[in-house]
């Protein structure tokens, strides 16, 4: 009788090892499985910051320009002192060439190399400004830009001098190491809320709103929402600091990334599959180094 006892309890000893066994392969594969998915939205985060890059370029020279006053060539600041800036002014239009030569790199580790071509005009009758951005074998950190960026500015107070931009791009992003192909379709609006010409690129608070859409690395197609006005504030290492998004993919899948509450830490929040995943910025960036480059 006690070996029939001893018997069954090491059947039963050896199941609840098997079953304890087997929900930690589940939890694990789960938790893979969730890190794949919040690794596939970060990508497109970075993505954003390489689009967004590109119009902080813009609106860095424009700020230059307008408290240096007009000149036909000068250096960078934003965009590193490597960068050669050339205006030109022809009629109503100002055409603006950005050269970062092969390799130029600003105070933050971030390489671009070939040229951004920017026009832009002024409109008297609506008193809006147009900028048209361009590309000429253009790079950030190894990724080639492709496309077209058109942005329209608008005064909104004309006592403190803000201004409302809304800004179209369609932009194709070609990663380095042939890691796959970003394309990106925005119809935004962004706001400054403070530092609009101030001369001090690190004062600008921005709040933006709107939708993008487009391809992932893996061909799928997705649409992404603010449903949260996302605030930036550039003097934060992290400039998203609050804001809500939702992104839909073809694929089934819908995510929320969450920016916070307007403080300037490192981490937001993504959840997919009704399971929140806190993330880290300077992680997540360091992983994803095809996009971006930090000292």
């Amino acid at each position: 009788m006690k070996k029939i006892v001893s018997k069954s309890l090491l059947v039963l000893s050896v199941g609840a090892m098997m079953f304890t066994s087997c929900n930690k392969e589940t939890a694990s594969d789960q938790s893979k499985e969730i890190e794949v998915k919040v690794d596939s939205q970060i990508e497109l985060e970075l993505s954003e910051f390489v689009d967004d890059d590109i119009t902080n370029i813009g609106n860095s020279i424009d700020q230059d320009l307008f408290k240096l006053g007009k000149q036909d060539n000068r250096k960078g600041k934003f965009y590193g002192d490597c960068a050669e800036v050339t205006r030109e002014e022809k009629g109503s239009v100002v055409k603006v060439t950005v050269d970062f030569g092969e390799a130029c790199e600003d105070s933050r580790g971030n390489i671009r190399s070939g040229k951004i071509s920017i026009n832009k005009t002024f409109n008297k009758a609506d008193k809006t400004t147009n900028f048209v951005y361009s590309f000429k074998d253009y790079t950030f950190n190894g990724n080639a830009v492709k496309g077209t960026k058109v942005l329209k500015r608008t005064w909104s107070d004309k006592e403190t001098g803000l201004a409302t931009t809304d800004k179209k791009s369609t932009i194709t992003i070609i990663l380095a190491d042939d890691a796959g192909t970003i394309t990106r379709f925005t119809n935004k609006k962004r706001e400054w809320l403070e530092g609009f010409r101030s001369g001090n690129w690190n004062d600008n608070v921005i709040r933006v709103t709107g939708k993008a859409w487009g391809k992932n690395i893996k061909g799928d197609f997705y649409r992404t929402e603010i449903i949260e006005p996302v605030i930036i504030k550039n003097s934060c290492e992290n400039r998203f600091v609050e804001g809500v998004k939702h992104r839909k993919v073809t694929n089934g899948k819908e995510f929320t990334v969450d920016f916070g509450n307007g403080e300037c830490d490192d981490y937001f929040t993504v959840t997919v599959d009704e399971e929140e995943k806190e993330v880290k910025w300077s992680e997540r960036k360091k992983k994803f180094k095809h996009m971006f480059k930090y000292n």
